[in-house]
């Protein structure tokens, strides 16, 4: 969700949800470069949405949302580098680009201690699912 200069809007993640709820929205959902509290992640998971996560769970203060990578399913997680902003470690504070993805799919197959193949299978099937 955007504000209407551009700018992304944060920490709405309740809003949000309870808007989706009232209009019984019900196809994909994303969460893009999900930043949000675990109460909220759990509502999102709960609603059959998708998390999205970004460079940003390689930072060292993001310890929560690793958190909250760990326990989302595999069903329902993306990746995303959010180009040009929030590169992952060890290049935070430069432009990022979309090669940076695979840093950002790393951080997630360490945190779920799975093979990078197997994450990758799952994000593909999972975009898959995002086109019907």
């Amino acid at each position: 969700m955007r504000a209407a200069a551009g700018h992304p809007l944060r920490q709405a993640e309740p809003q949000v949800l309870k808007i989706l709820e009232q209009e019984k929205f019900e196809p994909a959902v994303v969460f893009h470069c999900y930043t949000g509290d675990k109460t909220s992640a759990e509502k999102i998971i709960g609603r059959g949405y998708f998390l999205s996560f970004s460079g940003i769970i390689t930072f060292k203060k993001a310890g929560e949302l690793r958190d909250i990578v760990e326990s989302t399913p595999m069903g329902q997680i993306l990746s995303e580098t959010d180009s040009p902003y929030l590169a992952p470690e060890p290049d935070r504070g430069k432009t990022n680009t979309p090669l940076a993805v695979i840093r950002v799919v790393e951080k997630i197959a360490e945190i779920k201690k799975i093979d990078i193949s197997v994450l990758l299978s799952e994000i593909s099937k999972n975009h898959q699912r995002l086109r019907r």
